[in-house]
Parts: C-alpha cells; structure tokens; sequence
C-alpha cells in the first residue's frame, strides 16, 4: 500500500539508505487508507550535513524534516516526526467522527 519515491541530491542513494528509508517508514502503513506515495529528498552539503525531506499525501499532507551530519539520525528524526503527525491525525479523525452527546441528554 505504500511506495516510495527517494530522491538524492548530492549523493547516491545506495541500496543501505533505500532500505533504511523503508523499512524506517513501515511504521506508517497502519495510518494508511488507500495506496500512498511517500516522497522523500536526501541531500547531503559540502560542510558535511545531511538534510532528509519526506512528504505523506494521507487525508491531510504531511511533512517533516531534519538535518544532522549523521544521515541515519536524519532519517529517525523525520520518522518520527511523521508517526507523531500521522498519530495526531488519526486522533483528530476520531474524535471529529464520535458522538458528542452530553451524558445528561442520554438519560433524560
């Protein structure tokens, strides 16, 4: 249900980045309702810095960031940034979605 469109700039995204990228962002296929898109953008700059962009078209776009010298820690950041808005989305969904009837008129 899930695809994944990786692009590098600067850098050769190898087959140990590709996998991490994936496999990091499984976690997201539970929020999934319909086959999804997952954009992401490696960028590495001369000063050493790796700088990772995901877009997740769900019901609402969401989008993370982060940038590290480490690549690996990159990747963790924005997965989690994105479990925590996917996550929040789901709540807002379901919340929107229950019955808010007062106690009060349920029993009268």
């Amino acid at each position: 249900m899930l695809t994944f469109k990786i692009h590098g700039e600067n850098i050769v995204v190898t087959e140990a980045i590709r996998s991490s990228l994936e496999e990091k962002l499984e976690v997201l296929r539970k929020y999934a309702t319909k086959p999804t898109v997952i954009s992401i953008n490696v960028r590495t700059y001369p000063n050493g810095e790796a700088k990772v962009k995901a877009t997740v078209p769900f019901k609402e776009t969401l989008h993370a960031e982060d940038s590290s010298r480490d690549l690996y820690n990159s990747i963790d950041n924005v997965v989690e940034k994105l479990d925590k808005q996917a996550r929040r989305m789901k709540t807002k969904t379901i919340n929107q979605q229950q019955d808010h009837t007062p106690l009060k008129k349920l029993f009268n």
